[in-house]
């Protein structure tokens, strides 16, 4: 597999947009949110519909984690959600996400900030 790179595009007050790139080509991107007191509220991830299942999403998160990790965040929160009828519940769990309740997939993380 090739490098995967991270670019924040761009930053509207606490929403920050970017995407994650291999060889000049964008293969997904990411929304956030700052929720203050170091939590980010990850609003969007997505890959080409191609890319998936073949451990290209593992690895654009942990580039977006370590980003996070820069940026001063200690929790990140998501709501997994369903594309074509496949939840994406499964793949936030494997990323070390708790579900936050029972009747919805809100999800967060902890994140261990290294010194």
């Amino acid at each position: 597999m090739s490098e995967i790179s991270l670019t924040v595009t761009q930053k509207r007050g606490d929403l920050v947009e970017g995407g994650f790139i291999i060889a000049n080509k964008q293969i997904g991107y990411f929304f956030y949110y700052h929720r203050g007191s170091g939590v980010v509220s990850l609003d969007k991830f997505s890959l080409e519909a191609p890319l998936r299942l073949k451990g290209y999403g593992s690895l654009c998160y942990h580039q977006l984690e370590d980003h996070f990790r820069k940026e001063g965040f200690h929790r990140i929160s998501l709501a997994a959600d369903s594309l074509g009828g496949k939840s994406s519940h499964g793949f936030w769990e494997k990323m070390g996400f708790k579900s936050h309740k029972e009747d919805r997939y809100l999800m967060e993380k902890e994140l261990q900030v290294s010194k």
